[in-house]
């Protein structure tokens, strides 16, 4: 959890304690965790797509249901914020945002997330922020994390982990950073899943969260 937490603050500029740390068995994990300590039967998450098949089915794992909105090429499969507010009802508790994208590659630009930021705090949503791929950026595009924006750290659930970007895939390390008492809601459950990720998971982690990056490339 220090590693993670020096790791981001040096990496995206948020600023933790390991208290808002969660490791877990992978991304999936963490998505699991999350949506179960956030959905109560019946409520909805809004799901721009094309979007990862994880998502809508883990959501309904939890008793809730997917929101699907569609996106389309021509505004780089980047919801639009009228769509997003259309698919808002009473039972909505929050959106799932991946940027970089999996399928698409799309990566949502500081107007697109604050965009987003003005809606979730006029509808009071949970934001789940899959960023899995912030390393994995081209040209002049860079990631920024969605908690980073002002007033937003403490409606976000961050997904974050180690398979893309250090091609640790099959060491099943994901990480979890939001709010204290969300981050350990989600512990609380996952100690009575699993007691934690393998040991030899762990120490190859902080070897990945430590060490030198010049393999990444500019």
């Amino acid at each position: 959890k220090n590693a993670i937490v020096s790791h981001v603050a040096r990496d995206f500029g948020l600023e933790l304690t390991p208290k808002q740390v969660m490791v877990s068995c992978g991304g999936k994990h963490v998505l699991y965790n999350a949506l179960q300590c956030l959905l109560n039967p019946g409520e909805e998450v809004l799901l721009p797509a094309p979007f990862w098949v994880t998502y809508p089915v883990q959501c309904s794992m939890a008793g809730g249901k997917a929101r699907i909105v569609e996106t389309s090429p021509e505004n780089g499969f980047v919801p639009s914020l009228a769509d997003l507010e259309a698919a808002c009802n009473e039972r909505t508790r929050g959106i799932i945002i991946n940027s970089p994208s999996n399928p698409t590659g799309a990566g949502y630009s500081l107007a697109d997330l604050e965009g987003i930021a003005r809606l979730v705090v006029e509808r009071d949503l949970w934001v789940i922020s899959d960023e899995i791929y912030a390393k994995l950026t081209y040209g002049d595009y860079k990631s920024r994390f969605f908690a980073t924006l002002p007033g937003m750290a403490e409606r976000t659930l961050t997904v974050y982990g180690l398979s893309k970007t250090y091609a640790m895939t099959g060491w099943r390390i994901g990480i979890g950073i939001g709010p204290e008492e969300l981050i350990g809601a989600m512990s609380r459950m996952q100690g009575q899943v699993t007691t934690n990720p393998a040991a030899p998971c762990q120490g190859g982690a902080i070897a990945a969260l430590t060490e030198a990056e010049d393999f990444l490339g500019p």
